[in-house]
């Protein structure tokens, strides 16, 4: 009859409107995070047993962006992401206060870098377990390690710039030891090499050479170790990353990375130590919010929903 046939027609009326507005509100978002991303990040620096610039120890953030920083989203689960380079940047100083035992009259640090541009995308962490990048020593000594399965989330992403520690002695010239970003972030092993001359260019067989061996960055458990060589050379260190975001890409994402540092001194006034190692590890975290345009997507949806649901309504009565 014709009521009952009026009766069917709303039924599937309701039905399309309730899945036309879950398609709207849930499949467009999903959608829209195929591409670009507000995101926010904080990279910290850890040498020494410190965070970077030295001393700081509760210094947050040590390198960010600015909002409303884009960054590139691709995939789901997990989703892909690439970051422009120069938008996570660091300018700091800072004067460390010394009791007045120290040998050292002061330290200070100076820091000015940024990001190259990164890459990241499931199985972009490091392919190795274990690294050592001096032959004659063990990794167990001087090296770094990767735990979390193979295939892990991570990828590339060097860092810019140099870290230059400054110390003056009372007894001997002051010096400097620059420590290259470069290579933080990079690929497996990869190196870079600053140098620095010990109470000026004056006198130039006296200088320091400081070479950082980098890693990708890493969702897993990483370590690194710069121990039993000497007085200078007592650093052990680990971090673990987490990814918590949804499957296309939004939420919280925790990369970490290792890093190794050699120092050499040719001449440091007589001191009896000509090479320190140090051991360190970088933590990123990263931030992805909906970009305008998903939450455009996401009003429009729930609009469309109540509009449809209130036109079946009306047919109802």
């Amino acid at each position: 009859n014709k009521r009952g046939l009026a009766m069917a027609a709303g039924i599937r009326s309701r039905t399309f409107c309730f899945l036309a507005g879950i398609a709207i509100c849930v499949v467009a978002p999903c959608i829209a995070q195929a591409g670009p991303a507000l995101y926010t990040s904080e990279i910290r620096l850890r040498l020494w047993e410190r965070n970077v610039p030295y001393g700081a120890l509760h210094s947050h953030p040590v390198m960010g962006n600015s909002p409303g920083d884009l960054a590139s989203l691709s995939g789901q689960a997990p989703a892909g992401f690439t970051l422009p380079a120069g938008q996570i940047t660091l300018m700091a100083s800072l004067v460390e206060t010394l009791p007045a035992s120290s040998t050292l009259i002061f330290r200070s640090t100076n820091f000015a870098g940024a990001n190259a541009g990164g890459n990241f995308f499931d199985g972009g962490a490091a392919d190795v377990t274990k690294f050592k990048p001096v032959p004659s020593i063990q990794a167990e000594q001087f090296g770094v390690t990767f735990s979390g399965g193979p295939g892990r989330f991570g990828g590339v992403m060097n860092l810019l710039g140099t870290y230059n520690w400054y110390g003056e002695f009372m007894t001997v010239p002051p010096y400097i030891i620059p420590i290259p970003l470069t290579a933080i972030g990079g690929p497996v092993g990869g190196t870079a090499t600053a140098m620095a001359y010990l109470g000026g260019t004056a006198n130039p067989v006296t200088f320091v050479t400081a070479t950082v061996w980098g890693f990708p960055w890493d969702t897993g458990t990483v370590g690194a170790r710069a121990a039993d060589l000497g007085t200078w050379s007592q650093s052990t260190t680990s971090d673990m990353g987490a990814d918590l975001r949804t499957p296309s890409g939004l939420g919280a994402l925790n990369l970490v990375t290792p890093f190794l540092v050699r120092v050499n001194i040719s001449n440091c006034g007589g001191c009896s130590i000509d090479t320190w190692y140090y051991a360190g590890i970088a933590d990123l975290q990263i931030q992805f919010v909906p970009e305008p345009s998903t939450n455009t997507a996401l009003a429009v949806g729930a609009g469309t929903l109540a509009v449809l649901s209130h036109r079946s309504k009306r047919r109802k009565r």
